[in-house]
């Protein structure tokens, strides 16, 4: 006569062939997500352009050099509560002065960025107004194509501390 208590147990109330077949579920289930994820939200870090943005680098560190021979500076200000940003130009030649570009752009969403033409209040300084309070870090760029030179900088809104830019190659 046998005994029913050295009888195993069925496989379905054992631990390990119930662990074995969770992996490949829980596989199964995040695959799943990230799927959901991948198609709901896009993905603006990725540019489609890449090539044409590493040929153009070289012409991007000729405009900060030209800043740089220039001796180009300026002091960035926006003001916390009005949607305004001041640019005061320091140690610039006069002829230098003409169609300034400013440009704010977030690090991650492209759709948060802001571009328009500084409008001078007098010799050295411009001013644009910007349509909303801007919150976060962002990348400005001031540009001249005519005078072929640029700055860049990082700048936190809001801000009551003015940023300095400089050429990188000074």
């Amino acid at each position: 006569m046998t005994s029913s208590s050295n009888a195993p147990r069925p496989w379905y109330k054992q631990f390990w062939p119930w662990f074995l077949i969770g992996i490949p579920f829980a596989s199964i289930v995040y695959s799943m997500f990230m799927i959901y994820f991948a198609l709901t939200s896009q993905n603006e870090l990725v540019n489609d352009e890449y090539y044409k943005d590493g040929l153009a680098i070289n012409m991007n560190i000729s405009k900060d050099m030209k800043a740089a021979e220039l001796g180009i500076q300026a002091k960035v200000s926006s003001d916390s509560g009005i949607n305004e940003i001041q640019v005061h130009l320091m140690e610039m030649p006069p002829e230098q002065y003409s169609d300034i570009a400013l440009s704010l752009e977030h690090p991650t969403l492209a759709k948060l960025d802001y571009r328009t033409t500084l409008l001078p209040l007098d010799k050295q300084t411009f001013i644009a107004e910007i349509p909303e309070k801007f919150e976060g870090k962002r990348y400005i760029t001031l540009t001249s194509e005519a005078g072929g030179w640029q700055l860049k900088g990082v700048i936190a809104f809001p801000s009551d501390t003015p940023v300095v830019l400089v050429s990188q190659f000074q």
